[in-house]
């Protein structure tokens, strides 16, 4: 019975959470043309991270993973939240995007070829052997 009971408890799922929930009422709160970047940031904390070519866009990114035993930890929820500000620095946009948004990326498995040679881990180990320059001090 007791070894059922562990079993049973080892096969548990561990629900974790990484980035900012943000909470749908505070999300209405700020309104377009009316709240400055520093009102955002009072209401929803320091976004996630920054636009890369434009500091215009903040997003605010949260995931929820679910893991079981020893299995790979599988993405139950994802949200984020994009805020654009016009140039005088109040929201011009938001826009909230969910899992069923999310679109899988194709990693290229190609290999930029360098010049030389591949050395081995021997030929790296005793390489330099032998190569120490002399040198001999005049004066």
């Amino acid at each position: 019975m007791f070894y059922l009971l562990l079993l049973m408890v080892g096969c548990s799922p561990i629900i974790h959470h990484q980035g900012k929930i943000i909470e749908e009422a505070s999300l209405k709160e700020i309104a377009c043309g009316r709240h400055t970047r520093e009102d955002v940031e009072r209401i929803l904390g320091s976004p996630s991270t920054l636009a890369t070519f434009n500091d215009k866009t903040w997003y605010y990114i949260s995931k929820t993973t679910e893991a079981k035993a020893f299995f790979t930890p599988e993405v139950i929820d994802q949200k984020t939240i994009a805020i654009t500000f016009d140039d005088a620095g109040y929201v011009k946009e938001i826009s909230a995007r969910k899992l069923a948004d999310a679109q899988d990326i194709e990693f290229v498995e190609r290999v930029t070829p360098t010049t030389g040679h591949s050395m081995t881990f021997l030929q790296q180990v005793f390489g330099n052997f032998g190569r120490i320059a002399r040198q001999d001090k005049k004066f």
